[in-house]
C-alpha cells in the first residue's frame, strides 16, 4: 500500500456516504455541526455517544505493562546547550531528561486530536520510526526519543486501520461505519490544524476517557502501518503529576539524516 492509504480511504468513505443513506454517518456529521456551530458542550445523551458506547466491547485492547512506547521530541535550538550539559543527564537519559521526556506543563499544552488546550495527554507510538515521523522533523534535526513504560495494563480504545486490508475488508471487520468514520477522523492528516477541526475527536476522546479507558490507539498518516497511542491523565511533575499510568525509563539522541518519499503518479 502507498503512503496515501488513509487519504484514499477517506475519499472512498466520503463518496460512499454521499451516495448512500447511512444513518451512522449522518449522526457523526450532525454532531460535528452541533459542536462547530451550535454548542461546544456535549450532551452524553446524543446518539453519537450511544453508538460509540456500543463499539467498546469489540474495539477494546489491552496495552500490557510488558510493552513499551516511544515519544519523540525535537531538540529545539534553545535546548541544545542544556541537553548537552553533563549535569542535565540522568541515568539512562541522554536526550531530554525524565521530566522533559514526558508531557509538558498544562499551560504549554496545545489543542490536539485527543485533548483540548491545557488538558494533559501523552502522545506516543508503538514504533520508534512512527514517533519520529509524527513530529515532522527536517533533515539534520536533532531528536530526543524516550522509551515510555506502562506501569500497569492499560485499557485502550482501538481505532487502528490495518493498511494491508482493502476498504471492503476493513468495512467487514469493523463493527460499524461509525467506527470507520471515527478512525479516519483520528488518522487523517490536517495540513493546518485548527480548534474547529479537532472538536469532534476531542469530544469523542473525552467521552472515551470518562468511560474508563486509559487511552486511544489510532493509525499514523506519516508512517504507513504505524500505530499512535494517546494516553489520558498523564501530568507533568510541575503540575503535581505522578508516574502512575506510565513513565519514561530512558532517552537517546539522534539526528535525522534521511527522508524517503514514494510517489504514485495518477
Amino acid at each position: 500500500m502507498n503512503a496515501s492509504k488513509i487519504i484514499e480511504l477517506k475519499k472512498i468513505n466520503d463518496f460512499n456516504n454521499y451516495i448512500t443513506d447511512n444513518d451512522e454517518s449522518k449522526i457523526l456529521e450532525n454532531f460535528k455541526y452541533i459542536l462547530q456551530y451550535e454548542n461546544r458542550f456535549f450532551n452524553e445523551n446524543h446518539p453519537v455517544f450511544v453508538c460509540v458506547k456500543n463499539l467498546f466491547d469489540k474495539h477494546t485492547i489491552i496495552l500490557s505493562q510488558n510493552e513499551i512506547l516511544f515519544r519523540a521530541r525535537k531538540i529545539e535550538a534553545d535546548d541544545e546547550e542544556k541537553v548537552n550539559k553533563e549535569e542535565y543527564f540522568e541515568e539512562y537519559f541522554y536526550g531530554y531528561n525524565k521530566k522533559d521526556s514526558f508531557v509538558p506543563q498544562a499551560k504549554k499544552i496545545p489543542a490536539n486530536r485527543a485533548n483540548a488546550m491545557g488538558i494533559p495527554c501523552l502522545y506516543a507510538a508503538r514504533e520508534e520510526k512512527t514517533a519520529i515521523a509524527e513530529i515532522r522533523p527536517f533533515l539534520g534535526q536533532d531528536i530526543s526519543v524516550a522509551i515510555i513504560r506502562p506501569l500497569r495494563d492499560l485499557k485502550i480504545f482501538d481505532l487502528f486501520i490495518d493498511p494491508n486490508l482493502s476498504y471492503n475488508e476493513i468495512e467487514k471487520k469493523s463493527s460499524s461505519s461509525l467506527w470507520f468514520g471515527i478512525a479516519i477522523l483520528f488518522s487523517f492528516p490536517y495540513e493546518k490544524s485548527t480548534e474547529k477541526e479537532y472538536l469532534l475527536t476531542q469530544c469523542i476522546s473525552e467521552y472515551i476517557k470518562i468511560s474508563g479507558f486509559d487511552g486511544i490507539q489510532y493509525s499514523s498518516s506519516l508512517n504507513e502501518g504505524g500505530k499512535n497511542i494517546a494516553l489520558f491523565n498523564c501530568k507533568n511533575e510541575d503540575d503535581g503529576g505522578k508516574y502512575d499510568i506510565c513513565e519514561p525509563i530512558s532517552s537517546n539522541c539522534c539526528t535525522l539524516n534521511r527522508i524517503e518519499y514514494s510517489c504514485e503518479i495518477y
